[in-house]
């Protein structure tokens, strides 16, 4: 067969000012930290939604604006389907858009406040993030500056940043027509009743597919748009807002970067038709966005564990603790080759966040592994997490049910983050990359996923970005 050329390195992630991501179209209605759902639009600020869900879409144009009906044209022959109607495409000025998607103070309601501050104390407990955050701040920030453009299914309307269709801009609205196209076919409203979790998983697979046909149709531009992409599609370190901590980019940014793997594996396993099978039966765990393999070839289903609080603790959030939750939170802080061979045999998780007697913010989970002694290694690697961060602040346990897990914030005044959390990205990203580019190869799924595991395994992130090879 033949061999497809090497991965854009360029556009795979790496640490700290060297880290480039692939673009980011869809806007997000949460800034995720492992299932931490920070849910503002739901708290009470207005206005802003992932891929804007929500409504009726009975307000849909008669016909397609003729200067992109080339580019529905393309979208419909690539990705085997046809829309049932047209969609609004607006384009906005920078600052009409930043108007569109903004919110201001008078958005945020006291419930929202206190959600923010109550869900900052558990991420500084988790150590993944430290100093006093303002997680409103930093969603603000995160949709204001790395939003190109959106789809609202509530409005049958795609909203894109700039007024000139250039290059990247057919890009954007390449993306952005592949969400309404799966919106008119699969209705995509119905992922927001799942937990983060299942939503994460779910989200991957509509942001990879809209991501291969965007990349389909990047492969069709010249070389000088295909440079004014990268430019307008690409950011490093130093573009993301001091307010934002950098690992809830990493996040925000992981069903773009793995998405179109689980996409790959789907197509090469199935064709059009696996994927279109998979909207109705979509994965349902962070675990198939890092291994896209556990659902392309129907791996058991998740273990359900519950956490227990102790007496006079009370809930304040609960929800599913996904396995790149979990691997992005241990590599904060121990080897990332490591964290990720403990991650593999992760088989449930669930947290539940609450305020200790004085007022802490603190955090419980629950944890298993595919069997025990999967269970032991993530077990030796959350004791090892625990015992590298501020003594007595958390603690790991083999329990009952699975590992227990407790942290407590530490406060506003203690230097948490060590920044590792990015080599481990960076690793995940390149072994998604080297496992789509055997199957964009014509790979069998199964030899592929071995190679570029096995390629991480035995590399270390400076040796894969060794420009001599």
């Amino acid at each position: 067969m033949e061999s497809p050329s090497l991965p854009d390195w360029t556009t795979a992630p790496v640490p700290s000012d060297a880290w480039r991501v692939p673009s980011r179209h869809g806007r997000s209605n949460r800034v995720i930290a492992f299932g931490l759902v920070i849910t503002l639009a739901l708290a009470g600020i207005a206005g802003v939604a992932a891929l804007a869900f929500g409504g009726s879409g009975d307000g849909y144009p008669d016909e397609w604006d003729p200067a992109v009906l080339d580019l529905v044209e393309y979208v419909e022959r690539e990705r085997g389907l046809a829309f049932n109607h047209p969609v609004t495409v607006r384009f906005l000025d920078e600052s009409a858009f930043r108007d569109e998607i903004s919110f201001s103070e008078d958005d945020i309601d006291p419930a929202a406040r206190a959600t923010a501050v109550g869900d900052a104390a558990v991420l500084r407990a988790l150590g993944i993030a430290d100093g006093d955050i303002d997680l409103i701040e930093v969603f603000g920030e995160l949709n204001a500056g790395l939003t190109l453009a959106y789809y609202d299914s509530g409005r049958d309307e795609i909203v894109v940043r700039g007024t000139d269709l250039t290059a990247p801009a057919r890009v954007s609205v390449v993306h952005e027509l592949v969400h309404a196209l799966q919106d008119q076919h699969f209705d995509l409203d119905r992922f927001q009743a799942l937990d983060s979790d299942e939503s994460d998983a779910a989200r991957a697979l509509v942001e990879g597919d809209a991501t291969m046909v965007e990349d389909a149709y990047y492969a069709t531009l010249s070389p000088t748009d295909q440079r004014a992409v990268d430019a307008a599609h690409s950011f490093d370190s130093t573009d993301v807002p001091e307010a934002v901590p950098e690992i809830l980019t990493y996040f925000a940014s992981s069903p773009y970067v793995f998405g179109a793997s689980l996409v790959a594996a789907l197509d090469a396993h199935g064709g059009r038709e696996r994927v279109d099978d998979a909207f109705g039966d979509p994965p349902v765990s962070e675990e198939h966005l890092i291994d896209p393999l556990r659902y392309v070839l129907d791996d058991e289903p998740v273990r359900r564990v519950d956490v227990r609080l102790r007496e006079g603790e009370e809930v304040r959030d609960r929800d599913s603790l996904g396995a790149f939750s979990l691997f992005m939170i241990l590599a904060e802080r121990i080897d990332a080759h490591d964290a990720l061979a403990a991650v593999d045999g992760w088989g449930g998780g669930e947290y539940a966040a609450y305020d200790d007697a004085t007022g802490t913010g603190c955090i419980a989970a629950v944890v298993a592994g595919d069997d025990q002694s999967e269970e032991d290694e993530l077990l030796r690697a959350l004791q090892e997490w625990a015992d590298a961060g501020v003594p007595g602040a958390a603690s790991a346990s083999q329990g009952p049910r699975g590992i227990s897990i407790r942290a407590c914030d530490p406060g506003t005044d203690v230097e948490l983050v060590t920044g590792r959390s990015s080599e481990a990205f960076a690793l995940l990203a390149v072994r998604s990359d080297f496992f789509r580019w055997y199957v964009d190869g014509g790979e069998d799924i199964e030899v592929a996923w071995c190679v570029a595991s096995r390629i991480i395994d035995l590399s270390t992130l400076e040796q894969l970005n060794d420009p001599d090879g």
